[in-house]
């Protein structure tokens, strides 16, 4: 599951979401299942008891309403247990704020226990944002972390290593950054890939990364940037007919390619991975009436529009114009300010990326008076230290990146106004594929 830029997932902030809109009126509000009956909490809604039926202080619960407690609490400890990677890594102090014995009981959970746990999980947070100083025995404890969280079993000589590595490279790295480098460097050794220059050059471009939120003003430059280039790429593409569907010449070709490829958020309407392409076409079109507006935005919602992203994942070139030209030019977007806070590997030194695709997310808002067009594409990436994305052994944890484009549809030709990002990544989450145990 997903982890935004507060360090939570989907199922968990629904719960807070729920414990916000009560706790001001009543903290001791229950916490129940909205309707819909669809499997799965991102499906449903999170909302009050009503307290005729069940309140903290009821003696007599029936077994229905037990029931009821019991499956809203064990959604959201399965979301703390996700969030954290497993039951065993939650903090004590986040524990505690649960007060795990009371699950299973029947017993209901409420919007002031909710925002405890909230309150605990914040305070580990802000922990992990510090600097680490990484002496000897700090060094050693998040070394065997490591090991254990990826489920490998070192050596002495490579716990000593990894050990003298995050001492060299790791010292005064954010807690959180300072343990995804420990997963990496766990990694790097059980793979055969912890090569000579690695540690160094990965600490180098890892001490960097950052959590960000769409408007961060850190990558303002870098948004400015993208804003030029989205315009190019837009003019460039729509004044070739051949990248567009014969049988629908609105349609990016594309767009239609990756269609079932990932999920999609159309207006509201969510389709799944997998979904037929001609329904994602069909409700893009219902969207977008204007036929240059539907070329310029399905020029967006594909994988292409990603590659500026990419090129900063990699610290590679961006292409300039053309990529059919004789004489390919290129420019730096990493060198931009702050372009270094993305999940990032300079691949020109290492010959390996750090992430490895796992899914793509295109979203769709046209404003109700069709003036406005805003464009989400993420894709969600698993941390690699081989840079294979089918290389199960090698991840070591997750990543998540999005870019947001506003289109104004107001004039003739679509003009692009606006591009933020956001980012989260964490060393707690590691995907082990479908079979995994």
């Amino acid at each position: 599951m997903a982890i935004d830029v507060n360090g939570y997932n989907a199922s968990f902030s629904a719960f807070v979401k729920f414990a916000q809109d009560n706790i001001a009126t009543n903290n001791k509000a229950v916490a129940r299942f909205g309707g819909g009956g669809a499997q799965g909490l991102e499906a449903r809604t999170i909302v009050a008891a009503d307290p005729k039926s069940d309140k903290v202080a009821k003696f007599k619960r029936s077994v229905e309403q037990q029931n009821l407690n019991n499956a809203v609490r064990t959604e959201f400890r399965n979301a703390v247990i996700d969030m954290f990677g497993g039951e065993s890594r939650i903090p004590e102090s986040v524990k505690k704020a649960m007060l795990l014995a009371d699950y299973d009981k029947g017993k209901p959970l409420t919007a002031r226990r909710i925002m405890a746990v909230k309150a605990a999980i914040d305070n580990v947070k802000a922990a992990d944002a510090k600097p680490v100083n990484m002496t000897a025995s700090v060094a050693k404890k998040m070394a065997s972390a490591a090991a254990d969280a990826l489920g490998f079993e070192l050596s002495r000589e490579q716990m000593d290593t990894v050990q003298d590595c995050l001492q060299r490279f790791g010292n005064q790295m954010t807690g959180k950054n300072a343990r995804t480098y420990a997963n990496f460097l766990v990694s790097c050794l059980v793979n055969g890939m912890l090569f000579e220059d690695v540690p160094e050059g990965v600490a180098n471009d890892m001490k960097n990364w950052r959590d960000f939120d769409f408007g961060d003003n850190r990558l303002e430059k870098l948004g400015k940037k993208f804003v030029e280039r989205n315009n190019n790429y837009i003019r460039q593409n729509m004044s070739n007919p051949k990248l567009f569907l014969p049988e629908n010449p609105d349609i990016f070709g594309s767009l239609y390619g990756d269609a079932n490829r990932a999920s999609w958020n159309i207006n509201g309407k969510e389709f799944a991975i997998g979904t037929s392409a001609d329904k994602v076409v069909d409700e893009f079109c219902k969207a977008v009436k204007n036929p240059n507006a539907r070329k310029a935005i399905s020029t967006l919602l594909n994988q292409s529009s990603l590659a500026d992203i990419q090129s900063l994942m990699i610290k590679g070139e961006a292409l300039v114009g053309d990529p059919n030209a004789k004489e390919m030019q290129t420019e730096t977007l990493y060198t931009i300010e702050n372009g270094d806070m993305f999940v990032s590997r300079d691949m020109a030194r290492d010959g390996y990326q750090i992430t490895g695709d796992a899914e793509l997310h295109f979203e769709l808002q046209v404003s109700e008076d069709g003036k406005t067009a805003t464009v989400t594409v993420t894709t969600d990436k698993n941390l690699t230290s081989t840079g294979d994305k089918n290389a199960v052994a090698a991840r070591f944890g997750k990543a998540s990146v999005s870019q947001r484009i506003t289109v104004d549809l107001t004039k003739e030709m679509p003009t692009v106004t606006n591009v933020t990002f956001a980012q989260s990544f964490t060393p707690d989450v590691v995907d082990r594929g479908k079979n995994a145990e």
